[in-house]
């Protein structure tokens, strides 16, 4: 598990700022949500000052920082994409099936009900 308490409050203390606070903010809320890839390209799709401050701010907890970006092959600063799960991220991936409703097995005249279970990804089929 990783710790963002002190990543967010450090990203919070620049909220008030005129141009970037809500930047800031969008930022802190999403790292405290554990939405640490959304968080990474919104991030990157910033101007220069306040993503370069912000990938320093959050340099400071090097595990965070591994979740969200990584240096390719050849040296180069990527963003992790969706998909793409570290250790951390696996961790709750093992679901039992739900039901859901769906409206496509109505048109079906055979059909008495529209729910049906489906299996939810788990680390083998990923």
């Amino acid at each position: 598990m990783i710790k963002t308490k002190n990543v967010k409050k450090d990203l919070l203390r620049f909220r008030h700022d005129e141009l970037d606070g809500q930047d800031y903010e969008t930022a802190a809320n999403l790292i405290g949500g554990n939405q640490f890839i959304a968080a990474a390209n919104f991030i990157d799709g910033l101007d220069t000052a306040p993503r370069e401050h912000m990938i320093t701010l959050i340099y400071k907890n090097k595990k965070l920082w591994n979740e969200m970006w990584y240096f390719d092959d050849i040296g180069q600063f990527c963003t992790r994409e969706a998909g793409v799960f570290s250790e951390f991220a696996e961790e709750g991936f093992n679901f039992p099936p739900i039901e859901v409703k769906d409206p496509a097995l109505r048109l079906d005249p055979n059909k008495k009900a529209y729910i049906q279970k489906v299996k939810q990804p788990t680390e083998r089929n990923i």
